[in-house]
This record gives structure tokens, sequence and C-alpha cells, in this order.
């Protein structure tokens, strides 16, 4: 990912300025270090001392299909990052039963 200095910095903040509410589709193919890599970069463009940078995820899924290629499912924290805040607990899930 490139780093967010200068110039790029201030565009990417102004023409995410707005958003809200961020909606990730597939999410069993995001891995743990990937969703930290966005909580990092929302921060960053957003707010820094603030959880994804106050912006709300929604995402969807069935998280019993394929797990990505590379890395740990997105609701399992590897080891090395273990003393740090465990991401996917911050999420509250729902199910949808009725397909309609």
């Amino acid at each position: 990912m490139q780093k967010l200095t200068g110039k790029y910095m201030k565009v990417m903040r102004e023409q995410k300025k707005d958003i809200e509410i961020l909606f990730i589709d597939e999410i069993s193919m995001v891995t743990y270090q990937m969703l930290c890599m966005i909580e990092n970069r929302l921060q960053k463009l957003k707010t820094d001392n603030v959880l994804f940078g106050g912006i709300n995820l929604i995402v969807f899924d069935d998280l019993m299909q394929r797990p990505p290629i590379r890395g740990s499912q997105v609701f399992n924290q590897p080891q090395y990052m273990a003393p740090a805040i465990h991401l996917w607990q911050l999420f509250t899930l729902v199910e949808l039963r009725n397909n309609m």
C-alpha cells in the first residue's frame, strides 16, 4: 500500500472526507492482516485516534466459504498480533436466515 504523505495525503483526505459507511463484500477473502491495513488506512484518512477512522463498516459473506489464499482468516488474529486489539471482535454479527 502506498504511504500517505504530503500532497497525496491531502488529495486522499479530500476525496474521502464524506465517507461514513464502507461496505465490504466477500469478507471471507480478506485476511486479518488486510483488515488491520484497512483499519490503519481509514485512521490516517479520517481520525487518527478512532478505530477505522470512525467509519462504520458493513461486511457481507458466508464465512464458511473458502478462506483467503494467504494469511489468516479475517476472524483469526495471528499469534504475533495477539497483544493488539482483536478487530474482528468489534463487529456485531447479524445472521440472515430467511431467503426471500
